[in-house]
């Protein structure tokens, strides 16, 4: 049988040059004050102190040498918002550290209310709410992570981040076993979107359900391989299902842990039709593609395995 993904030798150097993706807008010049641009006309720079649905309350200087006075700016007069550097903040968003969720979250529930406002970065630490939630995994947190990203996905006022929530709510929803929901809008967002993040969640539900119908498949069909009319739906369900789980180490490489993911759920699909040989090449590209990821660990335990004799032949 000719494998879709034939050449899983290769190795994957050339995915990781591909551009990196991002989820946040161009930020705009550097500031140490939060600068609020309004309807009416006129900015205003200071610090922003509080936040609601109604306003934003904000220090400003008045009178040189004199304590700042404080103003709330109506939400309907707000036409864009810029928030000064927070170097804390940022480093927190490039972690992403469960240990640092309280953190995390806390930053998100103080800019929720400017989720919708033009240059808001609410909705970055709203997705990393998300995210950590679904890894968290404690009673509720899949449910939280859903409606969060059911939010970003709605109100954000960046595109790009409405799309990564609608890859990140397509996970939860698989996550909270409503597959059947999340595979038939994979399906139809294969067609409807290039965002990279959304593509590479979609990719996967996909990998996942078509995996699970080959199992399905050999569990009631012990002797497929003779079975002629069995035998073509197993090859096509093994290739959907390599090709769905190697869209993102082959196409969007340098987005490590969503890549990382890929290959050690193709090598999975590999073992499962026995081809164990090809199972350590995808764990090896692990190792040294993207040592840093969750997955190295359960990589180095297939390479330490001693070489396994072949459950069904592989062709």
């Amino acid at each position: 049988m000719k494998m879709s993904f034939a050449a899983f030798g290769i190795t994957l150097a050339l995915a990781v040059a591909h551009g990196t993706e991002s989820g946040t807008p161009t930020p705009g010049p550097a500031a140490s004050k939060d600068v609020i641009f309004r309807l009416s006309g006129g900015v205003l720079a200071g610090r922003i102190f509080a936040f609601d649905h109604d306003a934003i309350r904000m220090e400003v200087d008045v009178i040189p040498g004199q304590p700042p006075g404080r103003i709330a700016v109506p939400r309907a007069n707000i036409l864009r918002i810029e928030f000064a550097e927070d170097p804390e903040a940022e480093a927190l968003l490039a972690a992403r550290n469960l240990s640092q969720f309280d953190a995390i979250e806390a930053h998100w529930l103080k800019r929720r209310p400017t989720l919708s406002i033009e240059g808001s970065n609410a909705g970055e630490f709203g997705l990393a709410t998300a995210e950590l939630l679904l890894d968290r995994a404690r009673s509720g947190d899949r449910e939280r992570a859903l409606q969060l990203f059911e939010l970003i996905e709605r109100e954000d006022w960046f595109e790009l981040r409405k799309s990564s929530a609608r890859g990140g709510r397509l996970k939860a929803m698989v996550l909270l076993g409503r597959a059947n929901e999340a595979i038939e809008e994979a399906r139809q967002v294969l067609s409807q979107t290039e965002d990279p993040g959304v593509l590479i969640e979609s990719h996967h539900v996909l990998g996942e359900a078509s995996f699970a119908a080959l199992k399905k498949l050999v569990e009631e069909n012990p002797r497929w391989r003779e079975d002629l009319f069995v035998r073509p739906d197993y090859d096509r369900l093994l290739n959907e299902a390599l090709d769905h789980y190697l869209f993102a180490p082959l196409f969007h490489g340098s987005v490590e842990e969503a890549a990382a993911r890929g290959l050690w759920a193709a090598g999975q699909v590999l073992a499962f039709h026995g081809a164990f040989s090809e199972q350590k090449k995808l764990a090896n590209d692990i190792t040294a593609l993207y040592p840093r990821s969750s997955f190295v660990n359960q990589a180095l335990s297939v390479l330490s395995d001693a070489p396994k004799p072949p459950s069904r032949p592989a062709e």
